[in-house]
Protein backbone atom coordinates (compact mmCIF):
# COMPACT_ATOMS: atom_id res chain seq x y z
CA UNK A 1 0.00 0.00 0.00
CA UNK A 2 1.41 3.38 -0.97
CA UNK A 3 1.54 6.33 1.45
CA UNK A 4 -1.04 8.23 -0.60
CA UNK A 5 -3.46 5.29 -0.37
CA UNK A 6 -2.82 4.97 3.36
CA UNK A 7 -3.46 8.69 3.94
CA UNK A 8 -6.62 8.53 1.84
CA UNK A 9 -7.90 5.56 3.84
CA UNK A 10 -7.12 7.31 7.13
CA UNK A 11 -9.01 10.40 5.96
CA UNK A 12 -12.01 8.32 4.87
CA UNK A 13 -12.20 6.65 8.31
CA UNK A 14 -11.60 9.91 10.14
CA UNK A 15 -8.49 8.60 11.88
CA UNK A 16 -5.95 11.07 13.21
CA UNK A 17 -2.87 10.77 15.36
CA UNK A 18 -3.54 11.92 18.91
CA UNK A 19 -2.18 15.37 19.56
CA UNK A 20 -0.73 15.71 23.11
CA UNK A 21 -0.83 19.50 22.82
CA UNK A 22 -4.63 19.35 23.00
CA UNK A 23 -4.50 17.88 26.54
CA UNK A 24 -4.96 20.36 29.38
CA UNK A 25 -1.71 20.37 31.37
CA UNK A 26 -3.44 21.75 34.49
CA UNK A 27 -5.90 18.84 34.40
CA UNK A 28 -3.04 16.35 34.01
CA UNK A 29 -1.21 17.90 36.97
CA UNK A 30 -4.33 17.56 39.09
CA UNK A 31 -4.66 13.88 38.17
CA UNK A 32 -0.99 13.18 38.92
CA UNK A 33 -1.27 14.93 42.30
CA UNK A 34 -4.33 12.81 43.10
CA UNK A 35 -2.49 9.62 42.16
CA UNK A 36 0.57 10.62 44.20
CA UNK A 37 -1.64 10.96 47.27
CA UNK A 38 -3.09 7.48 46.73
CA UNK A 39 -2.15 4.21 45.05
CA UNK A 40 0.60 5.65 42.82
CA UNK A 41 2.58 7.38 45.57
CA UNK A 42 5.66 5.28 44.77
CA UNK A 43 5.27 5.27 40.99
CA UNK A 44 8.01 6.39 38.66
CA UNK A 45 7.29 8.20 35.40
CA UNK A 46 6.85 4.96 33.42
CA UNK A 47 4.25 3.60 35.86
CA UNK A 48 2.55 7.00 36.04
CA UNK A 49 2.43 7.22 32.23
CA UNK A 50 0.86 3.75 32.17
CA UNK A 51 -1.73 4.80 34.80
CA UNK A 52 -2.66 7.93 32.87
CA UNK A 53 -3.08 5.92 29.70
CA UNK A 54 -5.13 3.03 31.10
CA UNK A 55 -7.10 4.67 33.90
CA UNK A 56 -7.77 8.11 32.41
CA UNK A 57 -7.33 7.57 28.68
CA UNK A 58 -4.64 10.26 28.46
CA UNK A 59 -1.89 9.66 25.91
CA UNK A 60 1.12 11.84 26.70
CA UNK A 61 4.78 11.49 25.77
CA UNK A 62 6.75 9.78 28.53
CA UNK A 63 9.18 12.68 28.57
CA UNK A 64 6.30 15.03 29.41
CA UNK A 65 5.12 12.79 32.26
CA UNK A 66 8.70 12.60 33.55
CA UNK A 67 8.95 16.41 33.55
CA UNK A 68 5.63 16.82 35.39
CA UNK A 69 6.57 14.19 37.94
CA UNK A 70 9.90 15.93 38.65
CA UNK A 71 7.97 19.15 39.19
CA UNK A 72 5.25 17.66 41.44
CA UNK A 73 7.23 15.00 43.30
CA UNK A 74 10.85 16.04 43.22
CA UNK A 75 11.59 14.38 46.58
CA UNK A 76 10.09 11.08 45.41
CA UNK A 77 12.05 11.21 42.14
CA UNK A 78 15.27 11.72 44.10
CA UNK A 79 14.44 8.88 46.51
CA UNK A 80 13.74 6.54 43.61
CA UNK A 81 16.99 7.55 42.00
CA UNK A 82 18.83 6.67 45.23
CA UNK A 83 16.68 3.53 45.75
CA UNK A 84 15.36 4.92 49.03
CA UNK A 85 11.63 4.38 48.78
CA UNK A 86 9.18 4.98 51.58
CA UNK A 87 6.99 1.90 51.59
CA UNK A 88 3.24 2.26 51.91
CA UNK A 89 1.39 0.75 54.86
CA UNK A 90 -1.48 -1.53 53.93
CA UNK A 91 -4.72 -0.56 55.68
CA UNK A 92 -8.17 -2.16 55.71
CA UNK A 93 -10.96 -1.13 58.07
CA UNK A 94 -12.42 -4.61 58.60
CA UNK A 95 -13.53 -7.95 57.14
CA UNK A 96 -15.07 -7.77 53.65
CA UNK A 97 -13.75 -4.24 53.19
CA UNK A 98 -11.67 -5.42 50.23
CA UNK A 99 -11.22 -8.74 48.46
CA UNK A 100 -8.10 -9.38 46.40
CA UNK A 101 -8.56 -11.74 43.45
CA UNK A 102 -5.95 -13.22 41.12
CA UNK A 103 -4.97 -16.25 39.07
CA UNK A 104 -1.81 -18.35 39.53
CA UNK A 105 -0.22 -19.49 36.28
CA UNK A 106 2.98 -21.14 37.53
CA UNK A 107 1.34 -24.58 37.44
CA UNK A 108 -0.58 -24.00 34.21
CA UNK A 109 2.08 -25.71 32.02
CA UNK A 110 1.42 -28.88 34.05
CA UNK A 111 -2.36 -28.63 33.57
CA UNK A 112 -3.24 -27.04 36.92
CA UNK A 113 -4.48 -23.45 36.49
CA UNK A 114 -5.27 -22.00 39.93
CA UNK A 115 -7.54 -19.13 40.93
CA UNK A 116 -7.99 -17.63 44.39
CA UNK A 117 -9.30 -14.72 46.44
CA UNK A 118 -8.31 -13.44 49.87
CA UNK A 119 -9.79 -10.99 52.37
CA UNK A 120 -7.41 -8.06 52.73
CA UNK A 121 -8.15 -7.52 56.43
CA UNK A 122 -7.93 -10.98 58.00
CA UNK A 123 -6.16 -12.76 55.10
CA UNK A 124 -8.84 -15.41 55.00
CA UNK A 125 -8.67 -17.43 51.78
CA UNK A 126 -12.16 -17.01 50.31
CA UNK A 127 -11.64 -19.55 47.57
CA UNK A 128 -8.81 -21.41 45.92
CA UNK A 129 -9.75 -23.46 42.90
CA UNK A 130 -7.80 -25.75 40.59
CA UNK A 131 -9.78 -25.42 37.41
CA UNK A 132 -9.45 -26.38 33.71
CA UNK A 133 -9.05 -22.66 32.96
CA UNK A 134 -8.51 -19.50 34.98
CA UNK A 135 -9.01 -17.23 31.95
CA UNK A 136 -12.72 -17.78 31.28
CA UNK A 137 -14.77 -14.82 32.64
CA UNK A 138 -17.78 -17.09 33.23
CA UNK A 139 -15.73 -19.51 35.35
CA UNK A 140 -14.19 -16.73 37.45
CA UNK A 141 -17.59 -15.07 37.92
CA UNK A 142 -18.93 -18.45 39.07
CA UNK A 143 -16.31 -18.63 41.83
CA UNK A 144 -17.25 -15.12 42.94
CA UNK A 145 -20.99 -15.84 42.99
CA UNK A 146 -20.49 -19.08 44.94
CA UNK A 147 -18.52 -17.19 47.58
CA UNK A 148 -21.06 -14.34 47.78
CA UNK A 149 -23.87 -16.88 48.20
CA UNK A 150 -21.95 -18.75 50.89
CA UNK A 151 -21.10 -15.60 52.88
CA UNK A 152 -24.44 -13.92 52.17
CA UNK A 153 -22.75 -10.73 51.03
CA UNK A 154 -20.17 -9.13 48.76
CA UNK A 155 -17.13 -6.99 49.59
CA UNK A 156 -17.21 -3.21 49.67
CA UNK A 157 -14.33 -3.16 47.17
CA UNK A 158 -13.13 -5.84 44.76
CA UNK A 159 -9.50 -5.55 43.63
CA UNK A 160 -8.16 -7.38 40.55
CA UNK A 161 -5.42 -7.14 37.96
CA UNK A 162 -6.38 -5.80 34.52
CA UNK A 163 -7.63 -8.58 32.28
CA UNK A 164 -10.61 -9.86 30.34
CA UNK A 165 -11.02 -12.80 32.73
CA UNK A 166 -12.30 -10.55 35.53
CA UNK A 167 -14.70 -8.43 33.46
CA UNK A 168 -17.88 -10.39 34.24
CA UNK A 169 -17.02 -10.58 37.93
CA UNK A 170 -16.40 -6.83 38.02
CA UNK A 171 -19.80 -6.13 36.44
CA UNK A 172 -21.54 -8.36 38.99
CA UNK A 173 -19.73 -6.68 41.88
CA UNK A 174 -20.69 -3.18 40.66
CA UNK A 175 -24.31 -4.31 40.18
CA UNK A 176 -24.49 -5.77 43.70
CA UNK A 177 -23.25 -2.45 45.10
CA UNK A 178 -25.32 -0.25 42.78
CA UNK A 179 -27.98 0.59 45.39
CA UNK A 180 -25.54 1.67 48.08
CA UNK A 181 -24.76 5.33 48.70
CA UNK A 182 -21.19 5.27 50.07
CA UNK A 183 -18.12 6.46 48.21
CA UNK A 184 -17.39 2.95 46.86
CA UNK A 185 -20.89 2.26 45.55
CA UNK A 186 -21.75 1.36 41.97
CA UNK A 187 -18.94 1.59 39.43
CA UNK A 188 -16.42 2.40 42.17
CA UNK A 189 -16.98 -0.96 43.88
CA UNK A 190 -14.38 -2.59 41.64
CA UNK A 191 -10.83 -1.45 41.01
CA UNK A 192 -8.23 -2.55 38.50
CA UNK A 193 -4.54 -2.18 39.25
CA UNK A 194 -1.11 -3.69 38.61
CA UNK A 195 0.02 -6.90 40.28
CA UNK A 196 2.51 -4.93 42.38
CA UNK A 197 -0.41 -3.17 44.06
CA UNK A 198 -2.47 -6.33 44.63
CA UNK A 199 -0.45 -6.99 47.76
CA UNK A 200 -2.42 -9.52 49.77
CA UNK A 201 -3.00 -12.11 47.08
CA UNK A 202 0.49 -11.70 45.58
CA UNK A 203 1.99 -12.27 49.04
CA UNK A 204 -0.09 -15.44 49.39
CA UNK A 205 1.13 -16.67 46.00
CA UNK A 206 4.72 -16.20 47.16
CA UNK A 207 4.03 -18.39 50.21
CA UNK A 208 2.46 -21.02 47.93
CA UNK A 209 5.49 -20.96 45.65
CA UNK A 210 7.84 -21.47 48.58
CA UNK A 211 5.83 -24.48 49.81
CA UNK A 212 5.74 -25.97 46.31
CA UNK A 213 9.53 -25.65 46.06
CA UNK A 214 9.89 -27.12 49.56
CA UNK A 215 7.88 -30.25 48.74
CA UNK A 216 9.58 -30.52 45.35
CA UNK A 217 12.95 -30.52 47.12
CA UNK A 218 11.74 -33.26 49.50
CA UNK A 219 10.53 -35.31 46.53
CA UNK A 220 13.83 -34.92 44.72
CA UNK A 221 15.63 -36.18 47.82
CA UNK A 222 13.29 -39.16 48.06
CA UNK A 223 11.78 -38.10 51.40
Amino acid sequence: MSMSTLNRRLDSYGLRRRNPSQIDEIEVKGIIEKELEGPSSLSGYRAMWHTLRLKYGLCLPRAKVETLLKELDSAGVEERRRHRLKRRIYASSGPNQIWHVDGYDKLKPFGFPVHAAIDGYCRRVLWIKVTPTNNDPAVIAGFFLECVQELQGCPILLRTDPGTDTGTMAIIQCHLRSHHNDELAGDRAHRYGPSTGNQRIECWWSHLTRWINFFKDLSDRGI
